[in-house]
């Protein structure tokens, strides 16, 4: 009878999950240009003409995003969702480049929930958004979203890159969502 020797045994499990490593490859962060929202995104039945918020509303604190270790979990950073939201309102018409601009929106990413394994991804994302308005010295709209995005299988057939496509789906439909809700408000 064959008997494989310990030495065998550990260059085969090595080689197993180098093999593994090599095909799964190294976590990469969220791209927040595969966060952005386009105006052609939004539902077209929106009241834009009575959005309180039209070039007035500034990015102010973003909080909650975590760096992506190379090892580790593809994860959503501040910077590129701080950067997504902006272009995002931006592409719809409610971004006024001024700290003194008339609503202070800001964002707290609480929550970026992932899936183990699996070959459809279904992310989570959980952010608390609240919009001050300086003139009125009063927080105007404060509102907790949640919104699942999945990244399937033929979306790439590496995990780790299924993941980030995942995460930027997921923070793409929040801040879909949030702009749907923007526009939804009327002129006080």
């Amino acid at each position: 009878m064959f008997q494989i020797s310990n030495v065998c045994k550990i260059v085969i499990i090595a080689s197993f999950f180098g093999s593994l490593f090599m095909l799964t490859g190294c976590a990469a962060p969220s791209r927040s240009c595969n966060m952005m929202v386009a105006k052609s995104d939004l539902s077209p039945n929106l009241p834009k003409k009575s959005c309180c918020f039209t070039n007035n509303v500034c990015v102010g604190e973003v909080e909650g995003g975590s760096e992506t270790h190379p090892l580790g979990r593809s994860l959503v950073d501040n910077g590129a969702f701080k950067n997504a939201l902006e272009k995002s309102l931006v592409n719809v018409d409610l971004y006024h480049d001024n700290p003194k601009a008339r609503y202070i929106l800001n964002a707290k990413l609480e929550k970026l929930k992932q899936p183990l394994i699996g070959f459809d991804f279904t992310v989570t994302c959980q952010t608390k958004y609240q919009i001050f308005d300086q003139q009125k010295n009063k927080i105007v709209f404060e509102r907790t979203l949640t919104t699942p995005y999945t990244a399937s299988f033929t979306s790439s057939i590496i995990g780790i890159e299924r993941m980030k496509v995942a995460n930027e789906g997921a923070v793409r439909e929040n801040i879909r969502n949030l702009i749907n809700q923007l526009y939804s408000i009327q002129r006080s």
